[in-house]
């Protein structure tokens, strides 16, 4: 394997075996952090995003949206995106230079029932408390793709912490994303981890319950598990 330094560009090629196979290329921004990563002959162009505090932001642009990826992936000669995510701070942490038309991230519906949990007053749920300006992850979007046909599988999460910033509860939403928006109505039988400082204290998993208090998994009905760990 070699690593070239091409002296009037940041760019960078890795190249293995002897004939010189262009297996990956990475591009830089003026102050340092990774900006893209191009794989193999124009396979797959992955963008890095960074808020102003430097903060990663993501990768692509999560609906794998052609359009809306920073790189323009899908719409040259690279091939389209098959994955991307998105991580959450506060409300406006990041703006494309391009305007917010250009947003990458999908955006999170106030109304939602992916939002509405992590007030603690319901009755104020724009309270500035749920904006992270701390470095915690509000909420984090992923795309993957169906290997046969190439069908997005995006995902949102949302977190919760306490007053100590110790997380305290996770849910995950499956279904809700329409255009470039998340507004799942319910939880239903989506994904929670609910959390102790330093414990995982229960674990849902599509209708099952999976709880922690000592060393031992038993079966209490056929719809339910428990792996117990004492506290």
């Amino acid at each position: 394997m070699d690593i070239s330094y091409p002296s009037q560009s940041l760019t960078n090629e890795l190249a293995g075996n002897s004939d010189w196979t262009l297996e990956a290329k990475y591009f830089y921004y003026a102050h340092g952090p990774l900006a893209r990563t191009e794989l193999g002959n124009e396979l797959q162009g992955l963008d890095y995003i960074y808020n102003l505090q430097g903060w990663l932001k993501g990768v692509n642009a999560t609906s794998l949206d052609n359009a809306l990826d920073p790189g323009g992936d899908g719409t040259g000669s690279f091939s389209k995106d098959v994955m991307a995510f998105s991580l959450h701070y506060y409300d406006g942490d990041y703006t494309p230079i391009g305007g917010v038309a250009l947003q990458p991230a999908c955006s999170i519906a106030y109304s939602s029932a992916a939002a509405t949990h992590l007030y603690d007053d319901p009755l104020n749920p724009n309270d500035d408390e749920v904006n992270l300006y701390n470095g915690n992850i509000r909420f984090m979007q992923t795309t993957l793709t169906k290997i046969d046909d190439g069908t997005p599988l995006p995902m949102l999460n949302a977190y919760k912490y306490d007053q100590l910033n110790r997380l305290l509860e996770a849910r995950s939403y499956e279904s809700g994303l329409s255009g470039n928006t998340w507004s799942p109505t319910g939880y239903n039988n989506e994904y929670l981890n609910k959390f102790k400082p330093l414990l995982l204290r229960t674990l849902y998993r599509m209708g099952f319950l999976i709880r922690k208090f000592r060393t031992k998994c038993f079966i209490r009905s056929k719809s339910r598990i428990f792996i117990s760990y004492k506290a």
